[in-house]
């Protein structure tokens, strides 16, 4: 090879040879782009209509204290109140009852369970409370009376406790499954009393109703039975 030759082939490697390292090196990795942080969008508020109380009607409780109620059994601290909602903590058992004896009358309420964080199927939710009706006495744990049935699976069936005479009562389950809320949404529930004669209806829809029995008449009654509950605008008409 002649020396000229040789020359111009030292040229071409050393201009070369930068190339192919550059070619036979690995690619650049593409760059992430930088990593934005999602904002959680929070669930709509829904938009209560303001309360308003019906005519005739009156609160059962003053909403400053609980004056004109007594715990027969329990312990005053299960019971508070705030503004228009009385809150039950659930422990220990027992319950809250009027001063005040009814006979005839229409009883109106908002009630909500405190809904269990692992809670899958409202259908095994086992929340448990009650409303008493004609109360007959309060020496023992649950008083004679009628109850309706704060149960979440019982919503609004009217039975006899506490030793009080059975009654008998007329049931709709179909009902009773298709018209309730999920635990940890607000319920509505009317009772009405016309001499002993019981009549519930859930969120506008009629469950259950009795027949006269010995009961007619007497305090009215919120239990307490192991589960947080909140019972609002609670109000009454005599008729």
């Amino acid at each position: 090879m002649s020396r000229h030759r040789l020359t111009v082939c030292c040229m071409l490697f050393l201009l070369c040879g930068p190339l192919l390292s550059a070619c036979n090196s690995a690619p650049d990795k593409p760059v992430d782009p930088p990593a934005t942080t999602e904002v959680e969008t929070p669930a709509p508020v829904v938009e209560e209509p303001p309360f308003e109380l019906e005519e005739g009607f009156v609160f059962l409780a003053n909403h400053e204290d609980m004056s004109e109620f007594t715990v027969p059994v329990g312990e005053a601290s299960t019971w508070s109140i705030e503004g228009h909602t009385i809150r039950c903590g659930g422990r220990p058992r027992g319950y809250l009852a009027t001063k005040k004896s009814y006979r005839n009358f229409t009883l109106r309420l908002d009630f909500r369970y405190e809904r269990p964080k692992n809670l899958k199927d409202d259908d095994k939710f086992k929340g448990n409370t009650g409303y008493m009706m004609y109360i007959n006495n309060d020496n023992t744990p649950w008083p004679a009376c009628i109850e309706v049935q704060g149960k979440y699976v019982q919503l609004a069936k009217i039975v006899a406790i506490g030793g009080a005479d059975a009654v008998e009562a007329t049931d709709d389950e179909e009902a009773r499954i298709q018209h309730r809320k999920p635990a940890g949404q607000w319920n509505s529930l009317e009772i009405q009393s016309q001499d002993g004669a019981l009549l519930s209806i859930l969120n506008g829809v009629k469950i259950a109703e009795s027949q006269p029995g010995p009961l007619t008449e007497g305090p009215i009654g919120f239990q307490a039975e192991d589960w947080k509950i909140d019972f609002r605008n609670v109000r009454i008409q005599e008729n």
